[in-house]
Order: C-alpha cells, then sequence, then structure tokens
C-alpha cells in the first residue's frame, strides 16, 4: 500500500510542477493566485446562473416600496429591490447578476463562434 501512496504523491506532485511551468515570475504565487481566481470567478458565475432560485427560495422577500417615478425608457425596470446587495448573492445585486448571466452568455456564444470560425 505505501508504494500506491507514493506513487499517487508524485503524479500529484507532477501534475503542479507541469501546472507551474506555465508560470516564469514566481511559480508558486502566480499559480496559487491563478486557481484563487478561478475559484472566485467559479463561485461568482454560479451564483449569477442561479441568482433568481437563490433570491427565491433562500432569502427573505424584499419589502421597499416601488419606485412610482416616470422614466422615458419605459422597459427600465425601476425595482429598488434589484440594488439591494445580498450575502447569499455574494454581495452582489441582482441586476448585477443578471449583467453577469450576459456577459458568461457572451463568452459562451462568443467562444462558440470563434472556435467554428477557425
Amino acid at each position: 500500500m505505501p508504494a500506491r501512496d507514493t506513487k499517487q504523491e508524485e503524479e500529484t506532485d507532477t501534475a503542479w510542477q507541469r501546472y507551474k511551468q506555465n508560470f516564469s515570475n514566481d511559480p508558486d504565487r502566480d499559480a496559487i493566485l491563478y486557481l484563487a481566481l478561478v475559484f472566485v470567478f467559479l463561485a461568482y458565475a454560479l451564483v449569477a446562473l442561479f441568482a433568481d432560485l437563490i433570491v427565491a427560495h433562500l432569502l427573505p422577500e424584499c419589502t421597499l416600496a416601488p419606485d412610482t417615478r416616470e422614466f422615458q425608457n419605459v422597459l427600465y425596470d425601476s425595482n429598488p429591490c434589484l440594488e439591494v446587495r445580498y450575502p447569499g448573492l455574494l454581495f452582489i445585486t441582482r441586476r448585477e447578476a443578471e449583467q453577469l448571466r450576459r456577459v458568461l452568455c457572451s463568452i459562451v456564444l462568443g467562444s462558440i463562434i470563434g472556435y467554428e470560425r477557425r
């Protein structure tokens, strides 16, 4: 059994070493920083994708009074609850989550189009 553990450790070490080869300045620091940024991005992406479910099932309802002002743009949603920062949404607003969903959709569709043109 110890031989398998050593082999698994060697495989892990070699994978980490191969990963660190992508960084030239300070490989240890840059690799850890890059992984942390990837995890933060994934956390916010998942929260943005499921923001409506999180707000509907896990967070209390917003009790702010609706905005009664008239705007020239009739499609503008002036709901003040869209501007409330929730801890369950990693302190982003519902409007920001919607914008993040649109950016993620643009990235995915742009990647598909770019790959298709290659």
